[in-house]
């Protein structure tokens, strides 16, 4: 980040006072839009310089360089000049004004962690503490700095990405024709192809075709052949190589921790018709007739999922 340094200084000759008038320019070139000058006015004791309204300022002092700069003062550019009162006493101080883009923080303690970013967590983050960076807050196991590289919450403990499903664990009556869909909390790292999922039913492994969303986040499994009815189908996702994308193991069990391995278990609805019962009904056209009136179809062909071939029917009348 550019930076100034400036030294004032206070002597005493005889009864007078003679008060040094200094000027300080950035040692390193100025942001776009920036004034690199600030000077030091001896009379009112007071350090000023100008900002602009898309940069912020650090300002510090220290009574010698070889002591360095601890702590400081920020200050949000708003295109006015900006003042600061001194008392100097007998001795010298050195001065130090840092300044950076607001959409390109500095890092003013060198701890990995942007200034913004530790200024919105001020309760638990010090801009100018160089090892808050290295501490975990949450007790998640993992450091504030950890959870600033992936745009976590350092005041939040964090769960490793997860899934629920649709058909969910324990669901009965799922219809035979029903896709399994995997929602994850958190993008995918990889392509389907590093998935290892394993499908069975009526202890049967079942055909399937996996497909994951263009957004990693849902993961689809299809059965071109449909699931048996009146069984109970268990979809298991074996632990891989794939990870979220923050690169972390996945959270396949629910249990809060990385791994395990992840286990669907429903029961498909009952194909077995029920004597004495039928049904009967009309089928329309998707479209409305002039005034909005109902268009019957004639000649559809009904049937009932899982059992096509055996429970099909053509309707005549424009009824079945």
């Amino acid at each position: 980040m550019p930076h100034l340094l400036c030294q004032a200084t206070r002597r005493r000759i005889f009864a007078l006072a003679a008060i040094l008038f200094a000027v300080c320019l950035f040692s390193s070139p100025s942001l776009p839009g920036q004034s690199s000058r600030v000077e030091f006015d001896p009379f009112a004791e007071t350090l000023s310089f100008e900002t602009n309204a898309e940069s912020y300022y650090i300002v510090q002092e220290s009574p010698t360089l070889q002591l360095g700069f601890e702590g400081g003062t920020i200050v949000f550019g708003d295109g006015q000049t900006q003042s600061f009162s001194i008392q100097l006493g007998q001795h010298q101080s050195f001065f130090r004004v840092t300044a950076a883009a607001l959409n390109d923080p500095g890092d003013i303690d060198g701890d990995g962690i942007d200034d913004l970013f530790e200024l919105d967590y001020d309760d638990i983050l010090d801009l100018f503490d160089g090892s808050d960076g290295f501490i975990d807050s949450d007790g998640d196991g993992q450091t504030n700095l950890w959870e600033y590289q992936r745009g976590f919450d350092p005041r939040l403990k964090d769960t490793p990405t997860t899934f629920t499903s649709s058909p969910s664990n324990g669901a009965n009556d799922v219809a035979v024709t029903h896709e399994t869909v995997l929602y994850f909390t958190r993008p995918l790292a990889g392509p389907p192809g590093q998935f290892d999922i394993e499908v069975e039913a009526a202890g049967l492994l079942v055909r399937k075709i996996i497909y994951t969303s263009s957004d990693l986040r849902t993961v689809t499994v299809f059965y071109p052949n449909g699931l048996p009815g009146s069984s109970q189908v268990r979809v298991t996702i074996k632990p891989t190589d794939l990870r979220d994308e923050n690169g972390d193991e996945l959270d396949l069990d629910g249990d809060g921790e990385p791994g395990g391995l992840g286990v669907i278990d429903f029961n498909t609805h009952s194909l077995s018709p029920l004597e004495g019962t039928s049904i009967v009904g009309r089928v329309f056209a998707s479209e409305l007739g002039v005034e909005g009136s109902e268009l019957p179809l004639s000649g559809a062909t009904i049937t009932v999922d899982g059992s096509e071939n055996e429970r099909r029917q053509k309707g005549s009348d424009f009824a079945y």
